[in-house]
């Protein structure tokens, strides 16, 4: 799998950010989790839970709002980093309980950023939590816990994600030639292969309009755009994808730079019209 950048000098970036086609080639459901955290006298309900695995065993994540398990997948795999909100931005605090890989209780805290220690950290939870299950594969259980600053109530049945785990795009299967999705692409790689500004900008997202306009008023935009064009991947053949909401991820083969390839569109829409954010490939 390879994931690049357009691959413009420095002081060339701000108009290629421009190039809404710059193409940087680059049935997951919410767990089963019930119960709430009360930390320092606020509390919440567990909306969203993950169990996944780390060097010490298996660490289970709650938070009081859904992760955004699309853009988990955009990236092709799952790591710490995308609970963390590298992939998310921004989120909220969320609980966490660490299991060893014996089985046994490690610690609770509230935790953010990883590379920060936790609030409210406590080893002193042992006999709140009771497994009903573990294995690599899956963990449940409960977890109910009162100190001064904690009030945790929380059953869960989660499977285990493995590092590095490979995770199927979400929503509902597209048809095989991608639906309204997949024309949008067809349609968006045809104009960035013309070369024709007209066309690019009728088929880019609105708010890139006008850097695209500003962009094409620069002397070297016409070097941009062959450059973008000689990106551009060729004999498209679409092999469906997936669709959730205004997200779609469209499968596609085809060639570059003479070269067989294969990849993911992933497209966005927005006032009714589909576009491409970007595609990942692997040759």
């Amino acid at each position: 799998m390879k994931t690049c950048t357009p691959a413009f000098p420095k002081a060339r970036l701000a108009a290629a950010a421009g190039l809404a086609l710059a193409l940087c080639y680059s049935t997951l459901a919410a767990a089963e989790v019930k119960g709430n955290v009360t930390y320092q006298g606020k509390t919440w309900n567990a909306a969203d839970a993950i169990a996944y695995e780390n060097f010490m065993g298996v660490v289970l994540a709650f938070s009081k709002l859904p992760w955004d398990r699309g853009a988990w997948a955009d990236d092709g795999v799952f790591d710490e980093a995308d609970v963390y909100g590298v992939q998310n931005k921004a989120i909220e605090p969320f609980f966490t309980i660490e299991i060893r890989t014996d089985g046994t209780y490690k610690q609770h805290q509230m935790k953010q950023d990883r590379f920060a220690p936790g609030e409210g950290q406590s080893d002193a939870g042992a006999p709140a939590l009771k497994l009903q299950q573990h294995s690599p594969a899956r963990v449940a259980g409960t977890f109910k816990f009162t100190d001064e600053a904690y009030k945790v109530d929380l059953s869960f049945d989660l499977n285990v994600l493995k590092d590095k785990a490979v995770l199927p795009f979400p929503g509902t299967p597209l048809a095989a030639d991608g639906g309204a999705p997949g024309k949008a692409l067809l349609a968006t790689l045809a104009a960035a292969a013309s070369g024709d500004i007209k066309q690019i900008l009728a088929l880019s997202p609105p708010d890139k309009r006008a850097q695209m306009q500003a962009a094409s008023q620069k002397p070297d935009f016409a070097k941009l755009l062959a450059m973008q064009k000689a990106m551009t991947p060729t004999g498209i053949k679409i092999s469906g994808g997936s669709a959730l909401a205004d997200r779609a991820w469209v499968n596609f083969a085809g060639a570059s730079e003479g070269k067989p390839m294969t990849g993911t569109a992933m497209m966005f829409r927005a006032d009714g019209q589909w576009y491409l954010r970007s595609l990942k490939t692997k040759q």
